[in-house]
C-alpha cells in the first residue's frame, strides 16, 4: 500500500521538507503531497519578494539547502550565472529560485513521487489506523504522516484605544504588500510599526523608490537589527591545521 506524506505549506520549510523526503526515499510507493495555495512553491512570506534590495541575512556560504553539501548554493549561483560571493548576501528572490530548483531536482532524481496541490488546508484531523485527513477547500487527502509547515501568519490588525485601525488608503496592513507601499505618495511620511528586519526591508523599498519620503519607525525597544561581522568574517584567531596525524602534544 502506498505511503503518503502530506506537507502543509509550500514555503521554504515545506519545500525543503519535501525535497529531503524525496532525496532520501527508497520506496517507489512513497507519495509526497505538497499543499500550497500560491502558484509557485518555495516562496512563502519571506522569499516571495521581488525587490532585489531585500537580501538574505545569512552569508551565501551558510545558506545551502543540503547540509552535506555546504557549498551547494554557491555552486548553483556560479552555474546559473548569478553572483556567487561566498561571504556575500544574495537577494531573497534569488534564494527562492534556488529552492525551486532544489525541489525540482529532487523530484526528478527520486524514486518517490511528488504531487503539488494548489490549495489551502483548512483542517488536519486524525483518521483510523493512525492516519490523518488533510482537508483542503475542495478535496481531502488521507495521509500516513502530516507535516505542518504553514510558516508565518498574516500580521494581526493594529488596534488603538478606539478599536481596530480602519481600512483606508493611508493604512497598509502588511509590510509585504509591495503594491500598497508603492502606491503611497512620493513625498509621504510613513510610520512603520516595528524596527526589525521586516521594517528595514520596507524602509529600503519606500526610500529606494522615492528618496523624498520620510520613514519613522516605532519600536518598543528602539533597537535596529545588529549588523554582521565585517566581511569576510576574519579567522585570524584560528590555529592553522597541522599536517599529518594529530596528537594532544602536537596541538598543545
Amino acid at each position: 500500500m502506498p505511503t503518503t506524506i502530506s506537507v502543509v505549506g509550500g514555503g521554504a520549510s515545506g519545500a525543503l521538507t519535501a525535497a529531503h523526503l524525496l532525496r532520501r526515499a527508497t520506496d517507489p510507493d512513497l507519495r509526497v503531497v505538497l499543499h500550497e495555495p500560491a502558484p509557485v512553491p518555495a516562496r512563502g512570506v519571506a522569499y516571495r519578494t521581488t525587490d532585489r534590495r531585500h537580501l538574505l541575512n545569512v552569508r551565501s556560504r551558510d545558506m545551502s539547502a543540503l547540509p552535506d553539501e555546504p557549498g551547494h548554493l554557491v555552486a548553483w549561483a556560479e552555474r546559473t550565472g548569478r553572483p556567487s560571493d561566498p561571504v556575500g548576501f544574495l537577494p531573497r528572490a534569488t534564494w527562492a529560485h534556488y529552492l525551486t530548483d532544489v525541489l525540482e531536482e529532487s523530484r526528478r532524481s527520486s524514486v518517490a513521487t511528488l504531487e503539488v496541490r494548489r490549495e489551502s488546508v483548512v483542517d488536519v484531523a486524525p483518521a483510523s489506523g493512525g492516519r490523518f485527513l488533510v482537508r483542503g477547500r475542495d478535496a481531502t487527502t488521507e495521509a500516513d504522516r502530516a507535516v505542518l509547515a504553514y510558516g508565518n501568519l498574516e500580521p494581526r490588525p493594529l488596534r488603538t484605544e478606539q478599536g481596530a485601525v480602519p481600512d483606508a488608503p493611508w493604512h497598509v496592513g502588511s509590510a509585504w504588500d509591495a503594491a500598497a507601499l508603492a502606491a503611497l505618495p512620493q513625498d509621504a511620511t510613513v510610520v512603520l510599526v516595528g524596527s526589525g528586519l521586516t521594517a528595514v526591508d520596507a524602509a529600503l523599498s519606500l526610500l529606494g523608490d522615492h528618496p523624498a519620503r520620510r520613514v519613522v519607525m516605532l519600536s518598543r525597544t528602539g533597537l535596529l537589527p545588529h549588523s554582521h561581522l565585517p566581511s569576510p568574517c576574519s579567522t585570524s584567531w584560528a590555529t592553522p591545521m597541522p599536517s599529518g596525524p594529530l596528537t594532544a602534544d602536537g596541538l598543545a
